[in-house]
């Protein structure tokens, strides 16, 4: 048998007791439990009602341009008060309100329902997934490059700022630290991808690759969209 939970207006409800019996109970709510309850009334507030169905009340987000607004809306509310932190509650709503950027249709709002959506969502949701992963990690792989600019590593530093995947990041931090070729290749956009992969590939080819800083190295591989090859020289 199966038993469904009944809640009473008052926040109580009934359940089965060991001998089969109902019987009512409320639950108890400790000093430091108010965040999961600020979250819920905040739901409650950006939820749009449908109706009622077997006299209970049925909420969906909104769709169109609410849907972005909503969920950036959770993103901000879910921010740790920690500056540098993030939550993984505030992760989530931060990836789907990236999902969301870019097509307000109703193609979008049906995906997070299960629909289904043609070649352009699915590459614009692609693009959210990069912009998301780039911001995620973007307070990581500035830590990352202070430490490297510590230790006088300019090689590590480099390899931080393109690990993240902000080409606009790692253009600066090359210009920075002398790496003026690499840096005019970067500033020419995605279509310097190609030349920066055969640059590599012909110091590879060469040998000379084998007399160059690893990082350096590694960098290059990953400017030029082929990550595989920098395990050969981490």
């Amino acid at each position: 048998r199966s038993f469904r939970v009944g809640w009473s207006p008052d926040g109580s409800f009934f359940c089965p007791n060991k001998d089969g019996g109902l019987v009512r109970r409320r639950p108890k709510f400790s000093a430091g439990s108010s965040a999961g309850v600020d979250c819920l009334e905040h739901h409650r507030a950006n939820a749009v009602s449908i109706g009622d169905k077997g006299s209970c009340p049925e909420f969906m987000l909104p769709t169109g341009d609410g849907l972005a607004n909503v969920l950036g809306a959770y993103t901000e509310h879910s921010n740790p008060s920690t500056v540098g932190t993030r939550s993984m509650a505030n992760e989530c709503f931060a990836l789907l309100t990236y999902l969301g950027k870019g097509d307000t249709s109703s193609r979008i709002t049906s995906s997070f329902q299960g629909g289904t959506s043609d070649n352009g969502s699915e590459a614009r949701r692609l693009f959210g997934i990069q912009a998301w992963l780039k911001d995620s990690c973007a307070i990581e792989v500035e830590d990352e490059i202070k430490q490297a600019l510590s230790d006088n590593d300019n090689y590590a530093a480099l390899l931080a700022a393109v690990s993240g995947g902000d080409t606009e990041k790692a253009c600066s931090v090359a210009d920075d630290l002398g790496f003026h070729h690499l840096a005019t290749m970067l500033a020419a956009g995605p279509d310097a991808k190609s030349d920066i992969l055969n640059e590599v590939m012909a110091w590879t080819d060469s040998g000379a690759a084998s007399k160059m800083p690893d990082d350096l190295i590694r960098s290059y591989f990953l400017l030029g969209g082929d990550p595989i090859k920098t395990r050969k020289y981490h």
